[in-house]
């Protein structure tokens, strides 16, 4: 019998929380390794000497004997494993692509909220800068993949079936909520999270997950 995965990160959503918003989805049984930010040097040096960490960070995902570290690699072993990496090569492209975007999109948000003494600040920038320009270029793909066509419960980023990229967009649009107001000038993005996170199984995980600023 196979052991269940494992993911280890820190109590916070970050990089982990795609892989484990694929995870409810599916409904696949997994341990929710965390530890806290004044773990952190006995948690990483323990984890470092066992060997696990390629790259010494976190999160890492223990699956099929496997040991991965970026979060990247480690979400699309998942999406592909069960079936939501891309029905094709084309598909499965487009999704990365999109992630790497979802990255972009995310990277001066996560510089400003460790800035401290510049936090207000920047984040003020980002919401008046890199946040429009970055929901404008997904609602405007959104819109792209599936004809201009209005959003429905057959709308989504590739193809015309769930993949990890609709869960990877929707896991940024949660961040957006720091910014009142903000997704409501995008009504095909803001209806488009409200029916990601309302799917059954997503929202018992919302409802049920440690509540964490990021």
């Amino acid at each position: 019998m196979s052991q269940k995965p494992k993911v280890t990160y820190f109590n916070a959503r970050g990089r982990a929380e795609i892989i484990r918003l694929i995870f409810a989805e599916l409904e696949i049984d997994y341990e929710d390794i965390r530890f806290e930010l004044s773990e952190k040097e006995s948690f990483m040096s323990k984890l470092k000497e066992s060997g696990v960490l390629a790259f010494g960070q976190v999160p890492l995902l223990e699956i099929d004997g496997l040991n991965l570290v970026q979060s990247q690699a480690a979400t699309a072993y998942v999406a592909t494993k069960y079936g939501l990496g891309g029905r094709n090569a084309q598909e499965t492209a487009l999704i990365h692509m999109l992630s790497l975007g979802v990255e972009d999109a995310k990277f001066n948000l996560i510089v400003a909220w460790y800035a401290a003494d510049k936090r207000d600040e920047l984040m003020a920038k980002y919401a008046r800068e890199d946040l429009p320009k970055w929901l404008t270029y997904f609602e405007t793909y959104f819109k792209k993949n599936n004809n201009n066509n209005n959003n429905n419960e057959e709308s989504f980023f590739v193809g015309n079936s769930l993949t990890w990229i609709d869960i990877a967009v929707y896991d940024f649009l949660f961040l957006v909520n720091r910014f009142p107001g903000v997704i409501d000038n995008f009504l095909l993005l803001k209806s488009f999270k409200e029916r990601i996170e309302s799917r059954p199984k997503i929202a018992a995980w919302i409802a049920k997950r440690p509540v964490t600023e990021l």
